[in-house]
């Protein structure tokens, strides 16, 4: 996977995604800190705004305003960094230099997820063991297991080992987890846990309203009295949405392919999810 003596720093290793490198990286070096390569975890979120995005690829270009507040605008300062740093001199021997690419995933699933699935898993339990649905649930969301994700650092990391052509890229990355609604998939990991979705939905435009005047309400409050949603608007807006993504460039560039199929993913993530404890 890589030469004998190298050394690979996986920041936040711990974390959700991390750990999953961690657990595919082999031992890996580098030579008096002289780093030579640099795969940076980015987001699609960094290209998501007010529009709707069907099999997005690298030339969407950044929304004026992000759907999100915060995260993706950091993300994305962090991934333009990364990629300018791209061919920089080392200090570590001559024509040394590094080479970067970053990896924009999309939302997660799998062992470790803290947010998505584990958020819903929560919010059924406060309801009875039921979720509530909101909206016609006929949006398409791009999802993938973490694992597949972690694959894509090691596959791109191995491939700028081989090509520094490859320096200076970016690449949506996907896995065959199929283009689902996201309560399709979350209904999965319910039904392990013995719980469900509700059995009718409320229109997505009926809670828009409601939380749109209600985040208006409380900025108008702000400057006296601090409060935060636990479901902000975006949130909701970002769940019936149409935005899913193709690693076509991956796949062609580095050649990434998923390692583990859809049936795979989601019986390892069941099991992960089926014994999670959710105690507050």
């Amino acid at each position: 996977m890589a030469d004998k003596g190298e050394v690979v720093m996986v920041t936040g290793g711990a974390g959700f995604l991390g750990q999953h490198i961690v657990k595919l990286l082999q031992e890996k070096a580098c030579t008096d800190n002289c780093v030579k390569r640099l795969v940076y975890t980015s987001t699609v979120d960094v290209v998501i705004g007010d529009d709707e995005i069907y099999d997005g690829d690298e030339s969407l270009p950044i929304p004026n305003k992000f759907l999100f507040l915060g995260y993706p605008e950091t993300k994305y300062r962090a991934e333009s960094a990364v990629l300018r740093s791209n061919g920089t001199p080392l200090k570590c021997g001559v024509d040394q230099c590094l080479h970067t690419i970053a990896l924009r995933p999309p939302i997660m699933y799998g062992e470790g997820d803290p947010y998505y699935v584990t958020y819903g898993l929560k919010r059924a339990i406060e309801n009875n063991g039921v979720l509530q649905r909101i909206g016609n649930e006929k949006n398409l969301l791009e999802q993938a297991y973490v694992g597949n994700v972690a694959w894509a650092h090691i596959s791109a990391n191995n491939a700028l080992a081989r090509d520094k052509k490859l320096g200076g890229e970016v690449f949506f990355i996907t896995d065959d987890t199929p283009k689902l609604n996201p309560s399709r998939l979350m209904e999965i990991f319910l039904k392990a846990r013995g719980m469900s979705l509700s059995t009718y939905s409320i229109p997505y435009s009926f809670v828009y309203c409601i939380m749109y005047a209600v985040e208006t309400f409380l900025h108008l409050i702000s400057p006296i009295y601090q409060l935060n949603l636990k479901d902000p608007l975006c949130s909701l807006i970002y769940v019936n949405r149409n935005l899913y993504f193709s690693r076509n460039k991956a796949e062609r560039m580095f050649g990434y392919k998923p390692i583990y199929d859809f049936n795979t993913s989601v019986s390892l993530a069941k099991n992960y999810y089926k014994h999670l404890s959710l105690e507050k």
